[in-house]
């Protein structure tokens, strides 16, 4: 190693991983120092280098020449413990290797206060309830990578479809799979050859079958007659009673609707289903099983005991930690795609998740939940009752798993049964609708006997684990909202490919649109739910981008008042077309590459890009517009340079120059100037912008081997990141500077000189 030169390599710090560029001849707390002047970190203001511990890796890392700059694989590779080495920050760099690359990590460092910090969290959270805490605990073999490893782990002993089961679980499915009976106003049971007279009820809207009235209404009538006329499986499913409803011969079937619902399984999901097990979109798939199995048992169900969720966040935490380290825990607060649960108790009794789009691990999510769920529940029934979660996963084939997760004994042991449904098929599809039937009534019955004195404790539960960090900061993974019901896996989908769900683009005027364009939608994009890649139907090649925009933002009225102006200077992107629409507006665009830190040769573009990209931030200024959003993602090019692209000005703002003052949190995490990440107090939209662009020209230098074009434009950049914003010079007076500046011609691209 030349101790004259200068090292560039990646070093990891918590959960993310930085380019660092250091003298070769430096100490190992360089690598520190570096780190709180270029990266202005908010956890490095509170310690030292003394405070920290640094690791190098028996076996560095290698960052394949494809891997995003935020890619959480990479980072959970350095993660792992037995690949680490502890070193002296006062080392030289020599000890971490003989040849530092800078397509490889080479150090961590990790800051002893967040293990401090960690460790008192979960401390308070010991104190508030220890008992309840040790029945939330789920340990996995890696976070946010959900395997059938991991449930059988946490069943301690119990065991997951087995022959020989404890006799609670076999009572379960009995109680499950009975057959539901329904009262008639007559000595002969009914046959499809001769409809029964129902007894009405007192409400025309639920019309109850109980023995009221002589007078049968007309719908209720029907109701039931639809659905015996599928003979014999109406028979295997209802069982009628002459009798009376009473305490001791009690009826299941107290509204037509259930009627109702059985033929609509038979006469449309069924004649359906063909289509839909060969069809791509799991939005068709998740709508069609809901609608038909879940929402008439459940939500349609009105009980005082439990209410149907979709896509609901559970109201406490589970806590998780890894195998090999099991002293580390984090948070997780589990969204089911259904689930129910009780109106005085945060527990939910049913939880589902819908049709994968990529692989199957958020079943085993589920089952694990399950399973905290499963003794959470026990620990909170009287005494001598059982509680028992059912857990369903819709397969894409249309299988529904059906497992019921309950923990029988006194010790931690906790078992797990499985029976799949073909939905395909007419008997099973029916089949399954009956358990459903039967488990509102048992989760009636079962959240009538939990004490909502328990609610709580999980609430204190709740508010000790604030400080506890989540799951969701740990493993790096994408937050944005879904807004389908179709489950989306938790590791990364491929980038590439067909999409199923097409979410709002699905909607009649947008497909017009399209077909109006000879576009087609190819995909939408992960985790933009309102952002889709379009070709064109006879030639592929030819691509770009349908945006959908609610009513009422600004970001229409912007983009058509920036477009409208003639400048060499103005890089918003163009040409655009926008349509209203149901709800908003559609706004069509050019492929305009990738983002700005995806240059396929960073050192070689940076000089011009950056000029560009403040021209670009001062065209914006000198019109009245805050783009108030600037980062990489927000700024498109080619990977081999040229003229970039502004996008994105869904959170812009018009202004009137610097002193227009705006308040709130706008933006997105790490390109937050100060003293709008506060959250506290006014501030300049336009001298937030500066501190962004700062930040975005800093990570586009942070890509580039060391020249002095990147220190001169590393020094503006510190410049706009000044703390204080009163500070920070205006765009135009750096590019008046840039005028002034030779630059090198050694990273100067060809087409410059």
């Amino acid at each position: 190693m030349d101790e004259s030169a200068t090292v560039d390599f990646y070093a990891v710090l918590g959960n993310e991983r930085y380019y660092i560029s250091v003298s070769a001849n430096s100490k190992i707390v360089k690598i520190f120092e570096h780190l709180k002047l270029h990266y202005r970190l908010e956890v490095l203001k509170r310690i030292t280098n003394k405070q920290c511990k640094f690791y190098k890796f028996k076996n560095p890392i290698l960052i394949p020449d494809d891997d995003p700059v935020d890619n959480a694989d990479i980072v959970q590779q350095c993660l792992d413990e037995h690949n680490w080495i502890e070193v002296s920050s006062e080392r030289s760099l020599k000890a971490l290797g003989p040849e530092l690359r800078n397509d490889h990590v080479y150090l961590v460092i990790k800051p002893l206060q967040l293990e401090e910090e960690r460790d008192k969290a979960i401390e308070n959270v010991c104190k508030k309830d220890e008992e309840l805490f040790r029945h939330l605990q789920v340990t996995v073999a890696k976070l946010q990578s959900w395997t059938k490893q991991d449930v059988e782990h946490n069943l301690d002993g119990g065991t997951w479809l087995i022959d020989e089961r404890p006799d609670s679980i076999p009572e379960i499915e009995d109680r499950l799979g009975r057959a539901r009976i329904y009262a008639v106003p007559s000595n002969d049971p009914p046959s499809h050859a001769d409809p029964p007279r129902l007894l009405s009820g007192s409400n025309p809207s639920t019309i109850p079958i109980a023995p009221n009235r002589s007078i049968p209404l007309p719908d209720a009538t029907r109701d039931l007659e639809n659905a015996s006329s599928y003979h014999p499986l109406f028979d295997n499913i209802f069982t009628p009673t002459i009798f009376a409803p009473t305490e001791d011969n009690p009826v299941d079937v107290k509204d037509t609707r259930e009627f109702a619902a059985f033929f609509s399984v038979l006469r449309s999901y069924h004649q359906d289903c063909a289509l839909l097990v060969n069809d791509s979109s799991s939005s068709q798939k998740a709508s069609n099983f809901t609608v038909h199995f879940i929402s008439p048992p459940f939500f349609s169900h009105r009980s005082e005991h439990f209410k149907y969720r979709e896509q609901t966040p559970w109201e406490f935490p589970i806590f998780l930690n890894t195998l090999d380290n099991r002293n580390a825990w984090c948070k997780f607060c589990p969204i089911s795609d259904c689930m129910v649960l009780s109106t005085s108790f945060l527990c939910p009794f049913m939880i589902c998740e819908v049709v994968s789009q990529k692989n199957e691990s958020d079943r085993f999510r589920m089952l694990v939940q399950g399973i905290a769920l499963a003794r959470v529940g026990q620990h909170f029934m009287p005494g001598g009752e059982k509680f028992f979660v059912v857990a369903i996963y819709l397969r894409a084939n249309l299988t529904a798993e059906r497992y019921i997760v309950t923990q029988p004994g006194a010790d931690r042991k906790v078992f797990i049964s499985q029976k799949d449904f073909d939905l395909t098929t007419a008997n099973e599809a029916v089949a399954f609708l009956r358990e459903m039937y039967n488990l509102a009534q048992e989760l009636d019955d079962l959240a009538g006997k939990l004490d909502p004195k328990n609610k709580k404790r999980l609430g204190n539960i709740k508010v000790a684990a604030s400080k506890v960090i989540s799951l969701t900061s740990q493993a790096q993974h994408n937050k944005t909202p879904r807004t389908t019901l179709a489950s989306v896996s938790e590791e990364n989908r491929e980038a590439g490919g067909a999409q199923d769900d097409l979410g709002v683009f699905d909607a009649d005027d947008i497909q017009s649109i399209l077909k109006k364009m000879d576009y087609q939608i190819s995909f939408i994009v992960f985790g933009h739910p309102f952002l889709a890649l379009v070709s064109n139907i006879e030639d592929d090649s030819q691509q770009g981008f349908l945006k959908f925009v609610k009513e009422g933002q600004k970001e229409i009225e912007i983009l058509r008042y920036l477009t409208g102006i003639e400048s060499p200077s103005n890089y918003t992107i163009s040409p655009v077309q926008i349509w209203p629409v149901q709800g908003g507006n559609v706004i069509s665009m050019p492929m305009a590459g990738n983002h700005l830190t995806s240059l396929s040769n960073p050192g070689a573009h940076l000089w011009p890009v950056a000029k560009q990209l403040f021209e670009a931030v001062d065209f914006m200024h000198q019109h009245g517009v805050a783009h108030l959003d600037l980062k990489p993602p927000n700024i498109l090019l080619s990977a081999d340079g040229g003229r970039l692209s502004i996008i994105d000005f869904n959170r812009s703002v018009r202004v009137k120059g610097t002193e227009t003052m705006f308040r709130g949190t706008v933006g997105t995490t790490g390109y937050l100037a100060p003293e709008v990440a506060a959250g506290q107090g006014l501030y300049s939209a336009i001298r937030a912008d500066l501190w962004s662009c700062g930040k975005t020209l800093e990570e586009l230098c942070s890509l580039c081997r060391p020249s002095r074009d990147r220190n001169a434009l590393l020094e503006i950049a510190r410049e706009l990141m000044n703390e204080d914003p009163s500070q920070r010079p205006m765009v135009l007076d750096v590019l008046k500077r840039l005028a002034y500046y030779k630059v090198d011609a050694n990273t100067e691209p060809s087409y410059l000189r």
